[in-house]
């Protein structure tokens, strides 16, 4: 299937009503096929239908906090801005870093931006990709362990959507990323110059 950012999960959402009515509609005509060809009343076998819908919906991402939904949705939501408030000012107090920095890392990863930030110190990476891009090293290496990406352009294009609102800025910063990569997956210096070449190449066709 194909699509874009926001309607993948609710293009998924569609995928799955579709085959519970038909496989439900199969199941009826089962049914009703076994009641016909029965003897007796007695012989006959009903199947009850029991796949439920997509729940899609309700689940929690990666990141986000789970609250008791005690008063509502109104009092779950209030609860939740409250929690990445004061997430964004922990930031900032134990991280020195911006306020803006700190908005912008708990928008894209809830609470899992502390795992970006602690990998950031660890390797010293907690600093921009580039003086044109805003997106931290760490989230590189955030994009590798944790978000399957094996190569520059899947961080560039579908992890931080760098290439999406300034393609120039993330052709600049391809030998960067890759060089992260490099660390991160144990690359040889020829595995290094392939991926680099490749992602110049391939990038301004990847959206």
């Amino acid at each position: 299937m194909g699509g874009k950012w926001t309607s993948y999960r609710k293009m998924g959402e569609d995928v799955v009503t579709k085959v519970v009515e038909i496989l439900k509609m199969r199941q009826e005509k089962e049914n009703k096929e076994s009641i016909e060809s029965a003897d007796d009343k007695e012989s006959k076998e009903i199947k009850e239908f029991n796949i439920m819908r997509s729940s899609s919906a309700e689940l929690k991402l990666s990141g986000a906090v789970n609250f008791e939904n005690e008063g509502g949705s109104n009092r779950l939501y209030d609860d939740e801005i409250k929690f990445f408030n004061h997430l964004e000012k922990y930031l900032v107090k134990n991280y020195k870093i911006s306020s803006e920095l700190a908005k912008s890392l708990v928008f894209t990863y809830g609470s899992n931006s502390l795992v970006v930030l602690n990998i950031g110190q660890e390797m010293n990476l907690n600093v921009p990709i580039s003086e044109n891009i805003s997106v931290l090293k760490s989230e590189i290496v955030y994009a590798i362990r944790h978000e399957m990406a094996v190569r520059p352009n899947d961080f560039l294009c579908r992890r931080a959507g760098i290439a999406f609102l300034n393609l120039k800025a993330a052709e600049e910063s391809i030998d960067t990323v890759s060089d992260i990569f490099a660390t991160e997956l144990k690359w040889n210096s020829s595995k290094v110059e392939k991926e680099k070449e490749e992602a110049k190449q391939n990038i301004p066709f990847l959206f």
